[in-house]
């Protein structure tokens, strides 16, 4: 069935890789040097709303970017210290690519189960 969502894959770029890889979590991996193939085999997926062109795909991602751009980080190295300092749109931009696809299907037939926000 047909959602009415439009799906964001977000894609690493190499300057990501190479952020990775001078984390100490990588570098407790005994020297492996992850490549932007392994890195973009379990890609992070967004929905949202249904729209009618990549600009205006565009303008509904470009608030989230900064969330996007910190839990990519954080999944790699909690510390912020070891986090690049200009986390902007710019730097997002250049370490991540965006795939928007408009046809998204549900083939589950049973109803959606929404995980509840973390209280802080």
């Amino acid at each position: 069935m047909y959602i009415n969502r439009n799906a964001v894959v977000i894609k690493a770029k190499q300057p990501f890789v190479d952020w990775v890889n001078s984390t100490p979590k990588a570098q407790e991996e005994k020297g492996h040097v992850f490549t932007l193939a392994e890195i973009n085999a379990d890609c992070e997926v967004l929905l949202i709303p249904d729209c009618e062109s990549f600009e205006e795909a565009a303008e509904n991602i470009r608030p989230l970017k900064m969330d996007v751009f910190e839990d990519a980080l954080d999944d790699w190295e909690t510390d912020e210290n070891y986090w690049p300092v200009n986390r902007d749109e710019e730097t997002f931009d250049k370490w991540f690519e965006l795939e928007i696809h408009s046809m998204v299907d549900d083939t589950v037939e049973e109803p959606i189960v929404r995980d509840e926000p973390e209280e802080e």
